[in-house]
């Protein structure tokens, strides 16, 4: 009886097709890139927010609602919230100077969107 070793499919394909426009390459850097917006984007709206620029813009720069903005920055800044001993975390001070600023832009923004009328009466 011969044994046949079989090679992953991706074996068989050279460099060149995988370079030539192969979903799999192009699927992994997006899957890096993803990650990538994922990890960085929290951190540049607080900093962001933190050199004066209105949470509405960061949102916007972020192509996300300013209610998504929050949140997610909010699942960020809450895991690094930092003893005042630890250095790489974020301060109190700093947590609460962006997230006031989210809050009352969210605030204005609630305040200024239209609002369902009661139906009328029958």
């Amino acid at each position: 009886m011969t044994s046949v070793t079989q090679r992953p499919p991706t074996a068989d394909r050279s460099a060149t097709e995988r370079e030539a426009g192969h979903p799999l390459p192009r699927l992994a850097a997006m899957a890096t890139l993803r990650e990538w917006v994922r990890r960085t984007t929290p951190v540049l709206m607080h900093e962001a927010v933190l050199a004066g620029e209105s949470p509405a813009e960061v949102a916007a720069a972020a192509r996300l609602t300013l209610a998504e903005a929050h949140l997610t920055w909010h699942a960020w800044a809450t895991r690094r919230l930092a003893p005042p001993a630890r250095v790489d975390g974020v301060s109190l001070h700093q947590y609460l100077r962006v997230h006031t600023a989210f809050a009352d832009a969210l605030n204005t923004a609630a305040a200024n969107s239209p609002r369902i009328q009661d139906a009328p009466s029958v």
